[in-house]
């Protein structure tokens, strides 16, 4: 994760072939502008290993929620943009729920600080499944946007309402991050939960294809190798991979 100040979640190895546009728009409501602050970081281009020190693997962050997100996300963008770069992250995907907003302070953020960003959105449906988009267009903005406008019409102000129906119509030029639950997840899950959210890992892996990946949290907790055992179950099911083809994405 980024630290203590943010809320992050899924992790892959595919960022590093994004390339986010410059072209933003400015929001007209955003929390206010954070102030500096200041840690002491340990050297991010490597790491100490039984006294002798390696080079880092490269790490890119995939879903990373600000303060835009209101209740869940707690660090403002540029904050989690200054302590990617702190940390030597390759990207940072800004992914705030069914919103852009975060996206335009992190790409201020991002030119000053020379840190390369991600344009994304976490999704969340009528059904409250969960998904990352990242979009790997030319105008990176404008895919997740064509996308959350409609839904955010559909209800009252700071709401959104999107259907799988919606993915499907506005699913190119976007990757998908298909979130598993909590209650999927767990040792104990139930026979329910667990075919719930195999339902939802199918339909995702029909809908995008090839284009569409298992995000995997890894908390390093006492239960994480049965969670993994768990993530592979579910990617046998569905079809999904837990790990990207070695290939660039469409543009």
């Amino acid at each position: 994760g980024i630290g203590t100040a943010c809320f992050s979640e899924s992790r892959c190895r595919i960022a590093h072939h994004f390339d986010p546009s410059a072209a933003l728009r400015l929001c007209r409501i955003m929390p206010e502008k954070s102030q500096p602050k200041h840690h002491r970081y340990p050297d991010p281009t490597s790491v100490a290993v039984h006294g002798a020190t390696t080079a880092a693997a490269p790490y890119a962050e995939l879903h990373a929620i600000t303060n835009f997100s209101f209740l869940r996300g707690a660090s403002h963008p540029d904050e989690l943009v200054r302590q990617a770069k702190a940390l030597g992250y390759t990207a940072l995907a800004i992914t705030d729920e069914n919103s852009l907003a975060g996206v335009v302070r992190a790409h201020v953020a991002a030119k000053a600080e020379t840190q390369k960003i991600i344009v994304g959105a976490e999704i969340r449906l009528a059904t409250a499944d969960r998904l990352v988009l990242l979009a790997t267009h030319p105008a990176p903005h404008a895919r997740p946007s064509r996308l959350i406008s409609p839904g955010r019409r559909r209800v009252a102000k700071g709401q959104a309402l999107l259907e799988y129906d919606d993915l499907v119509a506005h699913r190119d030029g976007l990757i998908a991050l298909s979130i598993v639950e909590e209650n999927g997840l767990a040792p104990r899950a139930t026979p329910g939960a667990i075919d719930q959210a195999a339902r939802h890992l199918s339909r995702l892996a029909q809908i995008s294809g090839h284009d569409a990946f298992l995000a995997i949290s890894r908390h390093e907790g006492p239960d994480a190798d049965a969670r993994l055992a768990r993530y592979r179950q579910f990617a046998a099911h569905t079809g999904l991979l837990l790990d990207p083809p070695q290939r660039p994405p469409q543009l």
